[in-house]
């Protein structure tokens, strides 16, 4: 039995006033109550969800894209990539620039976060940010999942190529809108433990 199965939570509604008798409460299948508590079992089942960064990066009215496969098909997308174990977003988001286009990326702001439901169920929670990018000291060799890189308006990027989501334009009609986040907003890294 997962540790998750056999959790339950009580919750008083308070006792019955005398003369009164309670009654039970009742929530969608997922809790009953009994003598002025509620039962809550905490669902086993999870919503698959991944953590991605991605980065809209501009220079003089062209956006920065990737070009990789996805599906078998050559696709553009933004610098972008999983959260990997103990990074907060903005370490994950310079990280992910600097493997996929050999660039130093300095994040200025947050445009938001979105996510995007797979044919599978699951989903993609992406974060995204804008900023600068420049030449990097040393950078690793480029990731070989990316084929090239390319400088685009968004209009040369939709007319020539498919799009890896629909979220690489949503994101840069975000920054073309002037949405910007501060940092901060999108906190960091607190562990629940003591590393």
């Amino acid at each position: 039995m997962d540790r998750w199965d056999a959790y339950i939570s009580i919750i008083h509604t308070g006792p019955a006033f005398p003369g009164t008798q309670a009654k039970p409460i009742a929530r969608s299948g997922t809790a009953a109550g009994v003598d002025g508590c509620v039962i809550i079992r905490r669902m086993t089942e999870r919503l698959p969800c991944h953590i991605t960064v991605a980065a809209v990066i501009e220079h003089e009215g062209r956006f920065l894209f990737v070009e990789e496969t996805d599906a078998g098909q050559r696709v553009l997308n933004q610098p972008a990539g999983h959260l990997d174990t103990g990074e907060d977003l903005t370490e994950a988001v310079v990280r992910e620039v600097l493997e996929e286009t050999r660039l130093a990326f300095t994040p200025e702001a947050a445009l938001g976060c979105d996510l995007l439901e797979l044919a599978s169920g699951a989903v993609i929670l992406r974060v995204t940010f804008c900023g600068t990018s420049a030449s990097a000291p040393s950078p690793p060799p480029r990731d070989p999942a990316i084929h090239d890189l390319h400088w685009l308006t968004p209009e040369m990027a939709e007319r020539d190529w498919p799009l890896r989501s629909p979220l690489v334009m949503r994101s840069i009609q975000r920054y073309r809108d002037g949405l910007r986040l501060p940092l901060a907003a999108v906190g960091g890294l607190v562990r629940a433990f003591a590393p």
